[in-house]
């Protein structure tokens, strides 16, 4: 399921859908484990929250 887990990491799942998945009884298992920011992610969701104040 690791391997399922880490495919699944991506915006198009939902994170609670991989929670249910991999049987995880809390979310914050599932985040802190198979969740990353990449640093183009990240510049890209402050570039958009910036447009929107612009």
């Amino acid at each position: 399921m690791v391997w399922y887990a880490g495919r699944e990491a991506r915006p198009d799942v939902h994170p609670r859908v991989t929670m249910q998945i991999l049987r995880h009884s809390q979310i914050a298992v599932t985040m802190n484990i198979y969740s990353e920011a990449s640093a183009e992610a990240t510049e890209t969701a402050l570039k958009r929250l910036g447009e929107q104040f612009i």
